[in-house]
């Protein structure tokens, strides 16, 4: 065709149906939730089980999250700006009442200026999406979750709403 040597023509592609995705369990779920002994784990383990509960609560993407700088959680109203998503624009969303003393504990722990990440790196910069999707991978193993991935806890959000 792109030669001119046979008439174009459009090939029409049948529509495949889509399998249902697969989300997280309520037991699985209890697992990943339950808070873990602040005494006794590490900060990186409990950074990762606020991210879990965030996660779950928001619906957001796991790239979305991790732009979220401390000035975009508005405790006063209950909301959440969410600055970065997939079609570029901004959107508040409403902070759950079990998720904002999950951040405001973390926060304490977190410190840092309104102008930081909420989920940094060790040097308080933006974290990697891959160091994150790891780590959220190594939090679930060692829960006895075999599903790794943080966009399940997206399906999950909007199945469980």
């Amino acid at each position: 065709m792109e030669n001119g040597s046979i008439p174009s023509f459009k090939i029409k592609l049948p529509k495949a149906d889509k399998a249902i995705k697969e989300t997280y369990t309520d037991e699985e779920l209890r697992l990943l939730l339950k808070k873990p002994n602040l005494k006794k784990c590490g900060f990186t383990d409990y950074k990762t089980w606020v991210l879990s509960n965030y996660l779950l609560a928001t619906g957001n993407r796991i790239s979305s999250v991790l732009n979220l700088k401390i000035n975009d959680l508005d405790f006063e109203n209950s909301l959440i700006q969410i600055n970065k998503t997939k079609n570029r624009k901004a959107q508040f969303i409403p902070m759950s009442g079990s998720l904002a003393p999950i951040l405001r504990e973390y926060l304490g722990y977190r410190k840092g200026d309104t102008g930081d990440y909420v989920f940094c790196n060790a040097y308080g910069n933006k974290a990697d999406l891959r160091t994150y999707q790891e780590m959220l991978a190594r939090y679930n193993k060692s829960r006895g979750v075999s599903k790794t991935s943080a966009h399940l806890y997206r399906h999950t959000f909007a199945k469980k709403r």
